[in-house]
């Protein structure tokens, strides 16, 4: 029997694609189990026109950054309107909704939209958790002081974490700190390495400390392991056609890969666009660019992980660390027993 806290991983996380239809509509989700996301980020995979939109709960599904640009918070009803009890609805905005175009949206449940107030750290933070998937969104205002702890709640130090100042044109941060260095960030909307900030350092599993200076509202998601469900670590690529091959314990349904070294893009990967292997072709988390389609054969997705199958330059070129994130589809053995197939 397997030890997993989680037999159903589309409770939690679902990955959707669509069709724009230039109406507002709702898309739905056809995983096994319904979902209520606390967290989307849409991407248009067709063209190289449209921004990675993240909006969350937190905020008001109204407000959305881009991950691929420094630009503010941004407010517009007619991009995502809501989230429903197995789906979410879409406005007539081209970048999520552009009739004949295509969409792929990635989707986590939070706490329903619901935030505890956090006092553990010297600055007060909004926290909307789901204890159960290992997943928080988190709030705070900076105050105009740096060196502040932030209570975050995760409960561990966590294994992937992304954040934005909302109120002005900044960059992202985007850490590894449970696994890479509690100071180590390369900019998800960049192609830089990551290097020494000063921005989010000190980890801890209930605090951070904040480097920020301005005073305003930051957003952070952040995750932790959780066995059969999610996965977080680094693996050395060989520049080989014989790639690595990653043990998640479960069969991917999204991975985010990032290279340690500079002039490399943030990748993911996911398993409705294509659908088998080896055609698992990627999209940016830093550019506009539309889905890249030559990428055969470069990743494989399998009942117990992830397998690299080319060597090139982005996820396995020479003897570089790349470090990954990755939620599963279906644990690699349900909790009766039964073992996964894979694709």
């Amino acid at each position: 029997m397997a030890n997993y806290s989680i037999n159903q991983p589309s409770a939690h996380f679902q990955i959707e694609k669509y069709a724009g239809t230039g109406s507002a509509h709702n898309p739905v989700f056809d995983g096994p189990a319904n979902l209520q996301p606390d967290f989307i980020w849409i991407k248009e995979t067709d063209s190289n026109s449209y921004s990675n939109i993240l909006t969350n709960t937190t905020r008001g599904l109204t407000k959305y950054v881009y991950t691929d640009s420094t630009q503010a918070e941004q407010t517009n009803s007619n991009r995502v309107g809501g989230a429903d009890t197995d789906g979410f609805g879409v406005g007539t905005a081209s970048d999520v909704n552009n009739n004949g175009n295509n969409y792929v949206a990635q989707c986590w449940k939070g706490n329903g939209g619901t935030n505890a107030t956090n006092t553990v750290g010297q600055r007060t933070s909004l926290v909307q958790a789901n204890t159960t998937a290992g997943f928080n969104i988190v709030q705070f205002n900076d105050g105009g002081s740096t060196g502040q702890t932030v209570g975050h709640g995760l409960g561990a130090i966590p294994s992937f974490f992304m954040s934005k100042q909302l109120g002005a044109d900044t960059g992202w941060y985007g850490m590894f700190p449970s696994i890479y260095g509690g100071n180590q960030s390369s900019g998800v909307n960049t192609t830089n390495n990551f290097g020494t900030v000063s921005g989010f350092t000190n980890f801890t599993t209930t605090t951070f400390t904040s480097g920020q200076s301005a005073s305003d509202d930051h957003i952070c998601y952040m995750w932790k392991p959780i066995r059969g469900y999610s996965a977080f670590g680094q693996y050395k690529s060989n520049n080989n056609a014989d790639g690595p091959k990653i043990f998640t314990g479960f069969r991917p349904a999204f991975i985010i890969l990032k290279m340690a070294s500079g002039g490399t893009h943030w990748r993911y990967y996911d398993h409705k666009r294509d659908g088998f292997n080896p055609e698992n072709n990627y999209l940016r988390m830093n550019v506009t660019n539309g889905e890249n389609t030559a990428a055969n054969s470069e990743l494989e997705i399998h009942s117990n992980g992830f397998k690299l199958t080319n060597a090139e330059g982005d996820i396995n070129y020479n003897t570089e660390n790349v470090l990954y994130a990755a939620w599963a589809e279906l644990p690699q053995v349900f909790t009766d027993g039964v073992p996964v197939q894979a694709r």
